[in-house]
């Protein structure tokens, strides 16, 4: 730890920021999707517009996306919803 002015701060080596930042991301992989929608920042869900294989992102709410996986009535896979570290959420 030092001290410079009248702010103490804390020396980080880089192989302590890698763990860090690894704890971060298997903590996201771990959350459940509801978890994930309440810690999101922003959700983005992909959508086909183009073609059948060619489409965008387009922002969504939180509110709608809940409605819409407490509507669906199939089983829905953990892996299409993504939590990035920047707090955003992707749904593919």
């Amino acid at each position: 730890m030092g001290f410079y002015g009248n702010n103490f701060f804390t020396f980080i080596r880089a192989s302590d920021k890698v763990q860090l930042m690894l704890n971060n991301k298997e903590r996201r992989n771990n959350m459940t999707i509801g978890q994930k929608i309440k810690k999101a920042k922003n959700i983005f869900a992909w959508v086909l517009i183009y073609a059948p294989d060619d489409g965008e992102y387009i922002k969504v709410s939180k509110k709608h996306l809940r409605q819409i996986i407490m509507n669906s009535k199939c089983g829905l896979s953990e892996d299409v919803f993504r939590l990035d570290d920047d707090g955003d959420l992707y749904v593919n």
